[in-house]
């Protein structure tokens, strides 16, 4: 493992994990006491005896099944505890997400420095490769920091990340340890070497990409991008997919083996 700075370990979730297999630490966390969630829990083909009665009291194990609640179901939750108005003291009057994201900035962005917290905006397809990874960064940070239960704490990462992703089980380990390190990193897109421009596609539906992954009508962006706050600028390639406007990290491919990634997003055609 390459030597990080403090706050850079969100590069695990954006990209290191697609390059080492299954996390054996959640393992660890299967024997946590107040969570459900084991290595076979999430995902998209597990099924538990019985069906949870609804979304709000479902458990993690049962909340990120597919045969129990889609992905919108989901994302919509996770959005709702989102927006609920934080409770610390010194950022009232903000969402829990928004408070993440100030404490972020208070963090790095400091005077001299370069500006890795980009500003907070509101989800939508016409958001930056820039704008989606603060808003990640967000999402990940109030997971990790915000006072909610734990239960809640990991269902809300579905915001951010998609259950067939298993970056996922990384999430879910470092928020149930509260290992803020590890969930405080950020990420910039790359700019092109050939014409000075963000190196994202625009948002596409249909076109199946170069290393074979299909969006299948759904709108898809496909960002790489670089760590901006480890003692190594870690490079990966992010998949994102909107779900009613709002992105999700589907599928996150290492620089190590150029065969996982897309060639030339920018090249991607909207469609």
């Amino acid at each position: 493992m390459a030597v990080v700075v403090v706050g850079s370990g969100a590069w695990y979730l954006f990209g290191y994990f697609g390059t080492k297999g299954s996390l054996d630490a959640i393992e660890d966390a299967a024997g946590d006491e107040q969570t459900s969630i084991t290595t076979t829990d999430v995902g998209k083909n597990s099924q538990s005896l019985e069906a949870p009665k609804d979304i709000d009291d479902a458990a993690p194990s049962d909340f990120y099944k597919d045969v129990y609640f889609t992905d919108e179901e989901r994302v919509n939750w996770a959005y709702d505890q989102l927006d609920q108005p934080s409770q610390e003291p010194g950022y009232e009057g903000m969402s829990v997400l928004e408070a993440a994201h100030q404490k972020l900035v208070e963090f790095y962005n400091k005077p001299g420095n370069w500006e890795y917290v980009k500003e907070l905006v509101e989800p939508s397809e016409n958001m930056t490769g820039d704008q989606i990874y603060t808003l990640q960064s967000s999402i990940y940070f109030a997971a990790v920091n915000s006072e909610l239960p734990e239960n809640d704490r990991i269902k809300m990462l579905a915001a951010a990340i998609d259950n067939s992703n298993p970056v996922l089980q990384d999430a879910i380990k470092y928020t149930i340890d509260r290992d803020t390190e590890r969930m405080r990193g950020t990420y910039a897109v790359d700019i092109s070497a050939t014409n000075d421009q963000p190196v994202e596609s625009p948002v596409f539906r249909h076109t199946v990409l170069s290393n074979g992954f299909d969006p299948r009508g759904i709108p898809t962006k496909v960002i790489n991008g670089s760590n901006t706050s480890g003692a190594q600028r870690e490079k990966i390639q992010s998949i994102f997919q909107f779900i009613n406007g709002k992105p999700v990290l589907v599928e996150t491919n290492p620089s190590t083996d150029p065969t996982l990634r897309a060639s030339n997003p920018q090249n991607i055609p909207a469609n």
